[in-house]
């Protein structure tokens, strides 16, 4: 459900863009081809908003009616609240209670932010959220600081210091709100600059536990110095969408798979959609030339695999751990208990057989079971092989090569970690082999 009521601050004087300001309301200064406030309202109507409160004040107010006028040419209904004094933005909020005080939620942002993606997560809950993002200048912000359990801890407002080896992030010109900010508003008092700050309002809220986040993607800025407008006006000319050649819908550049720095041609998902078809158009030609092979130059493969294995164990130590490891594991997937073979390996691990089956089962790809794991059909290499492609040893693998050499190695249980497997689909197995590459990844 989207949140229909929102506020845009227009407010200020415009003093730190002056002489730019000096004729001119500086939410109607050009960046790029458009006005300032051009880009929050797109923001709020993105969000849903139809119901809008522009709070006027500084200089230059009026140009601000005379441009937004009714609001019907935006998509907005507009309620103009004029602000005599700037007295901090949740003054300036708590200017909108009559319009907003039997409302369950509304938006509120700040006349000069700019965001680069589309704000996430707005959709309405019990609780205010306030908007974060990594910033190498925060105590030019108020600014938030994540505790261990990814909630916020802490709020300051402009800190003098900031502890470099905490999760801090500087809080946004967008805040979703409720209710509970009027009452909260009447227990205020003025901070030392005589402003009703928004940090102490998220304080509150934060207390009583009725405070949630996102994390803004991409960049955001205020266009309020000469210097911050001057790199807005460079920011918003780089292009973020792009347009699919397979479903023809002009998308986000993140919806893109990168190739050597430059965007896919196709949308992530019209690009797995073909590749996922390309797979079932592909793989049995694949499969049909390997098993020709392997037919004919049978014990030319198992001496070649000998041999390769022979060397391997030479070079790595942790090989035969690996390997019976995985043997050791399979099984008892396989029989669905801990084998004899698996007894050992499983004791040494903290999950289960049924743990790690679900674990597995949540990475297949649409087309894997336990039955095939990744085979469009049962094609064997052998014609008097029965055809039960069951689950091998060899199809779970671990996306680290951390070196050990027992099981009593904390690198042996990190490696064989439940958040470090995954299944290996037969057709990867069998076209990749050996040579496969894995990913160094490691969940501590």
């Amino acid at each position: 459900m989207a949140i229909e009521n929102g506020i845009i601050l227009t407010g200020g004087t415009g003093s730190r863009l002056y002489p730019l300001t000096s004729t001119v309301n500086k939410h109607l200064l050009n960046v790029n081809g458009k006005f300032i406030i051009d880009y929050p309202l797109q923001t709020l109507k993105k969000i849903g908003v139809k119901n809008l409160n522009v709070v006027l004040g500084g200089n230059h107010f009026e140009q601000i009616v005379e441009y937004l006028k009714d609001g019907s040419d935006f998509g907005f209904n507009i309620n103009y609240i004029y602000q005599k004094e700037p007295k901090g933005i949740s003054q300036a909020i708590n200017l909108c209670k009559r319009y907003l005080l039997d409302q369950d939620k509304f938006v509120c942002i700040l006349g000069d932010n700019l965001y680069q993606y589309p704000i996430s997560n707005c959709t309405i809950t019990n609780k205010a959220k306030a908007v974060l993002i990594k910033h190498p200048e925060l105590k030019r912000f108020g600014v938030a600081t994540l505790n261990n359990n990814n909630q916020i801890g802490s709020i300051i407002e402009k800190p003098p210091y900031i502890d470099e080896a905490k999760r801090n992030y500087a809080i946004t010109g967008c805040y979703f709100l409720n209710s509970k900010f009027f009452e909260y508003f009447e227990q205020m008092k003025p901070s030392a600059r005589g402003e009703y700050e928004i940090t102490d309002i998220l304080k509150k809220y934060n207390d009583d536990g009725n405070l949630s986040y996102s994390i803004a993607k991409g960049w955001w800025l205020d266009a309020g110095t000469l210097s911050t407008l001057q790199e807005v006006n460079w920011l918003t000319q780089i292009k973020t969408t792009k347009l699919c050649k397979e479903c023809e819908k002009e998308k986000l550049l993140e919806e893109f798979y990168n190739y050597n720095g430059m965007p896919n041609t196709f949308c992530k998902a019209c690009d797995s959609e073909r590749r996922k078809n390309d797979y079932y158009s592909n793989h049995e030609r694949e499969l049909e030339n390997k098993s020709v092979y392997y037919s004919n130059n049978k014990e030319k493969v198992i001496k070649s695999n000998n041999e390769s294995t022979k060397k391997r164990r030479k070079i790595d130590p942790a090989f035969v751990l690996r390997a019976y490891t995985s043997t050791a594991i399979g099984i008892a997937l396989k029989k669905q208990n801990s084998s004899k073979n698996g007894v050992s390996i499983i004791k040494k691990l903290p999950y289960s057989i049924e743990e790690l089956k679900e674990h597995l089962e949540k990475q297949f790809e649409p087309w894997m079971n336990w039955f095939n794991h990744g085979m469009y059909n049962s094609v064997c290499w052998d014609d008097n092989e029965p055809a039960t492609w069951t689950w091998q040893t060899d199809h779970i693998i671990p996306q680290s090569d951390l070196p050990y050499t027992s099981m009593e190695d904390d690198n042996f249980k990190k490696c064989w970690a439940l958040n470090n497997l995954r299944p290996l689909s037969a057709k990867q197995n069998i076209l990749d082999g050996t040579s496969r590459k894995r990913h160094k990844k490691v969940s501590k």
